[in-house]
Parts: C-alpha cells; sequence; structure tokens
C-alpha cells in the first residue's frame, strides 16, 4: 500500500509538471507572437520613416539649387550695380567738369518743368494739380497744430454770358485780371490762391477761422469791384462781380479735405442761388 500511494504521488508531481511547461510553453507563444507584432509595426514605420527622409532629402535639395540660383542671380545684380557705379563715376566727373554750364541749364529746365506742372498757364495762379497737394499739406500742419483751416471757393457771375457777349479772348483776359486781384488781396505766405477750374478759384487759407476767412472774401470781392470790368448782360451788376462760399474746419480723424471742399462749394451754390454777388459762410 505504502509502493502504490507514493507512486501516485510521483505521478501528480510529473502530472503537475507537465502542466507547467505546457502553460510556459502557451507563455513563450503568447510572447512570441508579440515579438512578430512588434516587428512588424517597426518594419510598416521603419517604410515610412524612409519615404519621409526620401522626401525630406529631396526638398533639401530643391532648396539648395534654389539657394545656388538665388545666389547667382545676386551676383550678377552686384556686378550690374558695380558697373552702375562706374558709369554714374565716370558721369559725375563729366558734370564736375562742366558743372557751371550744365547746373545753369539744369536749374532753367527744372524751373521750366515745375510751372508747368504747378501753374496755370492763362491765369498765373496755381493750377487744380498744385491746389490739390497743397491742401493736403496744409490740412495735415493745420491736424497737427490742432487749428482751422479755411477755404474760399468762388466763382465769377455769368461768366458764360460775358464770353457770349464780348468772346473768348476777352474771356480769357477777364479771368487773368480777376486771378490777380484774388492773388493780391492775400498777404500771408502759406495763403494760396489757385484756378480751381473754367471761371471757378479757390483760396487755401491755414491757422484762419471763418472771421479771418470772411474778412479775405470781402477784400476779393471790393478788389475785383474796383476793377470796374464791364458785363453788359450780367444780372446783378454792369460790372464783373463773384459769389462765394467759406468753409472751415478744424481737421481731425473725423474729417478730410475732401468734406472742406464739399462744404465750401455748398455754401457757394447757396450764394448763387441766393442771387450771386454776396459771400455765404
Amino acid at each position: 500500500m505504502k509502493n502504490s500511494h507514493t507512486i501516485n504521488q510521483n505521478e501528480s508531481k510529473f502530472l503537475a509538471q507537465i502542466a507547467l511547461l505546457k502553460q510556459q510553453v502557451e507563455e513563450l507563444k503568447i510572447e512570441n507572437s508579440d515579438l512578430e507584432m512588434t516587428l512588424l509595426t517597426i518594419i510598416e514605420h521603419g517604410d515610412a520613416m524612409e519615404a519621409q527622409l526620401e522626401e525630406a532629402n529631396k526638398q533639401l535639395h530643391a532648396e539648395i539649387n534654389e539657394k545656388k540660383i538665388a545666389e547667382a542671380k545676386l551676383k550678377t545684380m552686384i556686378e550690374a550695380v558695380y558697373q552702375q557705379k562706374e558709369d554714374l563715376e565716370i558721369i559725375i566727373e563729366t558734370l564736375t567738369e562742366h558743372g557751371d554750364i550744365i547746373d545753369t541749364q539744369l536749374l532753367e529746365e527744372l524751373n521750366e518743368v515745375n510751372n508747368l506742372a504747378t501753374i496755370d498757364h492763362l491765369t498765373g495762379l496755381a493750377n487744380r494739380r498744385h491746389f490739390d497737394q497743397s491742401l493736403t499739406d496744409e490740412w495735415r500742419r493745420c491736424l497737427r497744430e490742432n487749428q482751422p483751416l479755411s477755404l474760399i471757393m468762388t466763382d465769377v457771375d455769368f461768366f458764360k454770358l460775358y464770353n457770349d457777349h464780348y468772346g473768348h479772348q476777352m474771356g480769357d483776359g477777364c479771368l487773368t485780371q480777376v486771378a490777380q486781384a484774388i492773388d493780391h488781396s492775400i498777404r500771408r505766405p502759406a495763403d494760396m490762391a489757385a484756378r480751381y477750374g473754367g471761371e471757378e478759384f479757390a483760396v487755401i487759407l491755414p491757422n484762419t477761422n471763418t472771421e479771418g476767412a470772411f474778412n479775405v472774401a470781402v477784400k476779393i470781392q471790393d478788389t475785383v469791384a474796383r476793377l470796374k470790368i464791364l458785363h453788359a448782360d450780367s444780372k446783378v451788376s454792369e460790372y464783373i462781380t463773384l459769389s462765394l462760399g467759406i468753409g472751415t474746419l478744424i481737421p481731425s480723424s473725423d474729417n478730410s479735405p475732401i468734406q472742406l471742399i464739399c462744404e465750401a462749394d455748398r455754401l457757394l451754390y447757396i450764394a448763387k442761388q441766393k442771387g450771386r454777388n454776396q459771400i455765404i459762410y
């Protein structure tokens, strides 16, 4: 009985060992499967990384080529600049040798071009282009200084009737006389009279309130009246007269030079509607 019991115990131990081995084998199979999955993942990622590296390498080569092209262009530009520098040195040397003659000629030509660009050829006043630039400049200055800017817009009354009656040559002479009268009525260097268009004139008055602009407008009207330019077809006088509108603004971010022009023009229109030969402000 004792031997039989011992054999049974040995069998139990053996069976237990076999079961343990089977469990270890199963665990090794699972680990092996996991390792195979990991290896496959690494291989797949490796292919992706290789593709990325290849693409990055292509981009790097492209950038290097672009850099080489840019360097070649820059080199060409530098060479061109050096060539221009040499040409300029030759020109400067020539100008220095003939400086007095060339300076005089250039100055005369520049003055002539400047006059053509900024002066109205008929009246001698500033032209519309010069007026626009000057108004913008004075607007900015008054904006910085928080000062009022006034604008007088004036029109020769019934000028079309004057032209029809006396002819265009006399009409041009009339406009020239009126323009000079307006110009002589302003005193300060910053004030500027301009021919705005046709028989319409404008006067820019920086650092001037409405009262000051009105005084200038009265002087303009009186100066023109003293000319006694006959106007047989005028409906308000036997002589040439003016209608005037005065706009005044203190420049700010809420308004603009265009608004000042519109305001002065609106008041000029009212002066005409009320019978002409008057000042509205």
